[in-house]
């Protein structure tokens, strides 16, 4: 069996880094750690953070059911 790699531990955070999930403690935690420069966190950081932008893009617009702008403003309306 392989030993475990101590390093794995912060790589796994760097998805959930690259997403914004972490608390910000742990994200301050895993800024120290890339400014540290470990260079393979912020490849991957890098690579994460690409496919993160790209999902923004990734759903096909939708119209909205008709109705459904009036029905917010009416909501806002209330409120104010």
């Amino acid at each position: 069996m392989k030993p475990a790699d101590p390093h794995d531990e912060m790589r796994d955070l760097t998805a959930f880094y690259a997403l914004g999930s972490l608390t910000q403690r742990e994200a301050r935690s895993f800024e120290g750690h890339l400014n540290e420069g470990c260079r393979r966190c912020n490849v991957e950081v890098g690579e994460f953070e690409a496919v993160v932008s790209d999902l923004a893009f990734a759903a096909a617009g939708v119209e909205p059911p008709p109705g459904t702008f009036e029905r917010v403003r009416q909501l806002t309306v209330r409120v104010h």
